[in-house]
């Protein structure tokens, strides 16, 4: 149920999050308990944020929404974001910029991993689930 104010609270979250610079974003365990984490620089200095996951996962359902989480080794920046050729030459993290050498595709290394991402999670969510029990 709303409460007075939560229209203008929830407003200013969006701005918040609208404002977040952009960076990593992971899940990791922190003394037993699983944590969700944003990390960026600014000013020439590391930056860290810490969620508990079950919070982010509460917030999730409580929106009508839903956490998928990808394999952490999924290699988003190595794959070609229009053809799907997997280029490993991308392991290297100095390599900011590449073109897919099977159909010449150019792509910056943060944007192509956010696309094969953001396809990899919708990918997930699509699958039919086992409700066997």
């Amino acid at each position: 149920m709303s409460q007075p104010g939560d229209q203008e609270r929830i407003r200013e979250l969006e701005r918040q999050i609208a404002a977040l610079p952009v960076g990593s974003v992971g899940k990791k365990a922190v003394n037993g308990k699983e944590y969700c984490y944003h990390r960026w620089n600014e000013g020439g200095k590391r930056k860290e944020k810490y969620v508990p996951a079950a919070e982010v996962e509460h917030k999730a359902t409580w929106y009508g929404k839903e956490v998928v989480v990808i394999d952490r080794f999924y290699p988003s920046s190595q794959l070609c974001s229009s053809c799907g050729h997997r280029n490993p030459e991308t392991k290297d993290l100095d390599i900011r910029e590449w073109t897919c050498p099977v159909c010449g595709k150019h792509h910056d290394r943060d944007i192509n991993a956010a696309i094969n991402i953001l396809n990899e999670g919708m990918r997930l969510l699509m699958q039919p689930t086992s409700k066997a029990g």
